[in-house]
């Protein structure tokens, strides 16, 4: 079994991922006003012509809403203090593809119990195939996925509670991969459409798996074998409860 628990205290350590080169242009944050001793900023990035979205987000500690509604690729809303936790964004469209890139930038002096606030509330475009990759380090996130037509899905919480909701009306097969770190983990999933849970084994803490049963290491939904859309879910559990609820 993978250690989360260490993956979890490295990630609030290191406290953010470094991007890699990906030939993305840097985008500016538009200052708005915010709550006093706050710094805000807004962004809207157009699609250009995408026609799918590939998306990596990496933030160190705070907290993280993402829904679906955007009116192109991505409409976000950023608090921070101090400044330098505000996040960069990179945006390109390589062939069909639009690569969106959100990052907190690399923080010294880093001090969690002191007077800081950090919060990201992201809008990813809705009705286009989306493959999404988000990495938490410490706080409480929600990834709200309902109008989001997500295909690839990659979440790595490192400690506090983690809400991901794959409700809604599906039309394609998802494959997610979720590991979490320490804490409380949610994942909720549509009834009508086949749910297969592989890894939910291994771990620390409470499982809770809502009309799901055993078929050999894995579990499975009541729709899985007749169902033409498939979630295949892979746990990587760490401390805590884990749930997966289907609506």
């Amino acid at each position: 079994m993978r250690k989360k628990t260490a993956i979890a205290l490295l990630l609030v350590v290191a406290l953010a991922a470094t991007l890699g080169s990906t030939g993305c242009t840097r985008v500016r944050l538009q200052d708005v006003e915010g709550p006093s001793g706050l710094e805000s900023a807004t962004k809207s990035v157009a699609l250009d012509g995408a026609e799918k979205l590939d998306a990596r987000m990496r933030m160190a500690a705070g907290e993280f809403k993402l829904t679906g509604g955007a009116a192109g690729a991505m409409d976000a809303a950023f608090e921070a203090s101090p400044r330098s936790w505000l996040p960069e964004v990179k945006y390109s469209v390589e062939g069909t593809a639009g690569v969106l890139r959100v990052t907190q930038p690399d923080i010294e002096n880093f001090n969690f119990m002191g007077d800081t606030h950090n919060v990201w509330n992201v809008k990813l475009a809705s009705g286009i195939p989306t493959d999404l990759d988000i990495e938490f380090g410490a706080g409480d996130s929600t990834v709200d996925l309902e109008d989001v037509d997500v295909r690839d899905l990659h979440v790595l919480t490192g400690a506090g509670e983690t809400t991901i909701d794959l409700t809604g009306q599906r039309t394609a097969d998802i494959n997610a991969d979720v590991e979490a770190g320490v804490g409380q983990l949610t994942v909720k999933v549509p009834e009508n459409v086949g749910v297969r849970v592989t890894g939910a084994n291994d771990g620390i803490g409470d499982l809770v798996l809502e009309g799901f049963e055993s078929d050999g290491d894995a579990y499975v939904n009541d729709a899985w074998d007749t169902a033409t859309v498939k979630i295949e879910l892979h746990l990587q559990r760490g401390v805590g409860e884990t749930r997966v609820e289907q609506e």
